[in-house]
């Protein structure tokens, strides 16, 4: 179940240099997210128990990156990153 509505979650700055802070909304129980580049690589991928974290991708190169974040019930949420 992929949902193109992504009121739940606030990912500022983006772009950035390389350090995100990601906001979910208490109504979405986060269970993990991965981090994919552009050419479908896995970069990073962790447990969420925490309505807000930090992700950072500042060793990676600058470029597009594709954060998703997995809910109960199988909910996915995707939301693009670009790393200056």
């Amino acid at each position: 179940n992929r949902s193109k509505n992504n009121d739940d979650i606030s990912v500022t700055p983006n772009p950035s240099i390389g350090i995100f802070d990601v906001q979910v909304s208490a109504r979405l129980q986060v269970l993990n997210y991965k981090i994919y580049n552009a050419v479908n690589s896995l970069i990073l991928e962790n447990d969420m128990s925490a309505s807000g974290m930090k992700i950072d991708l500042s060793q990676q190169p600058s470029g597009i990156y594709y954060l998703i974040i997995k809910a109960v019930g199988g909910e996915r949420k995707v939301i693009r990153l670009l790393k200056l």
